[in-house]
C-alpha cells in the first residue's frame, strides 16, 4: 500500500464518522477571534457559498497537496495564497460540483480523475460573505497541472507532511481590508509562501487530522 493509499484509508475513515475538529482547530488560525466571527455570522443570515478542494496526489511516493498563488487585483483576497475554488454557480448541483468545476477551470485537473472522500468543516470568511465548503479528493496519478492565467499566477505544490513539522505554524503583521490595517494573526510558512485566512484555518483543521 503507497503513502497516498494509507493516508486516503486514514482520512476515509476519520470523514466518515462524522467527528470533525471544526471551530476549535479552524479558530486557532483565525485573523478574527471568536467573538467577532461568530457576530458576523449572525449579521449575514444568507452568505454566498462556495467550495475549494484539498487535491491530494503522490510525487516521488510522497503525498503532497496543491496550493494557488492569485494575481494581484482590487479585491479583498488579492494576492493570496488558496486552495483552488469558488462561488457556487447556478449549474453546479453541489459543493462538491463546485470544487471539482472551480479546480478544473483553475488548475486544470478534470472532475472525472478525482475521488472526493468527504469535506471539512464550513469556513465563513467575514470581509468578502462568503460561506466555504472544504472539499478532499484524491488523485490516483501524479496530475498535469494547466493554469487559467486570469485566475492563477502559480501553482504551489507541498508535501503534506510540512503541515507536521514543528516550524510550520509561525506569526506576523498582515494587512486586512479595504483599511489595510495590520493585525497580528498566525500562518502556515509553506515553501517561502504565507499562507493565512481561511486557506490557514482550513489546513489547521486537515492538520489535526493528520495529527491523529
Amino acid at each position: 500500500m503507497t503513502a497516498l493509499e494509507k493516508l486516503k484509508q486514514s482520512l476515509t475513515k476519520k470523514l466518515e464518522s462524522g467527528i470533525l475538529p471544526g471551530d476549535v482547530e479552524q479558530l486557532k488560525m483565525a485573523p478574527y477571534n471568536r467573538a467577532a466571527r461568530n457576530m458576523a455570522k449572525v449579521v449575514n443570515d444568507s452568505p454566498k457559498l462556495s467550495a475549494v478542494l484539498l487535491l491530494l496526489y503522490e510525487r516521488e511516493g510522497e503525498p503532497y497537496f496543491a496550493l494557488t498563488q492569485r494575481h494581484a487585483y482590487n479585491g479583498v483576497h488579492s494576492k493570496q495564497v488558496s486552495l483552488p475554488g469558488g462561488k457556487k454557480e447556478d449549474a453546479d448541483q453541489s459543493l462538491v460540483d463546485t470544487a471539482l468545476r472551480e479546480t478544473r477551470e483553475e488548475i486544470g485537473v478534470k472532475e472525472s480523475l478525482v475521488e472526493v472522500i468527504g469535506s471539512l468543516t464550513d469556513v465563513y470568511i467575514p470581509p468578502s460573505g462568503f460561506l466555504v465548503t472544504p472539499v478532499i479528493g484524491i488523485l490516483e496519478s501524479e496530475p498535469i497541472f494547466r493554469t487559467d492565467p486570469r485566475e492563477v499566477d502559480y501553482i504551489i505544490e507541498s508535501p503534506i507532511a510540512r503541515l507536521l513539522e514543528s516550524d510550520v505554524i509561525q506569526e506576523t503583521k498582515i494587512p486586512i481590508g479595504i483599511s489595510q490595517i495590520k493585525v497580528k494573526t498566525p500562518y502556515f510558512s509553506i515553501l517561502d509562501h504565507v499562507v493565512w485566512g481561511a486557506t490557514a484555518m482550513i489546513l489547521s483543521e486537515f492538520k489535526a487530522l493528520l495529527d491523529d
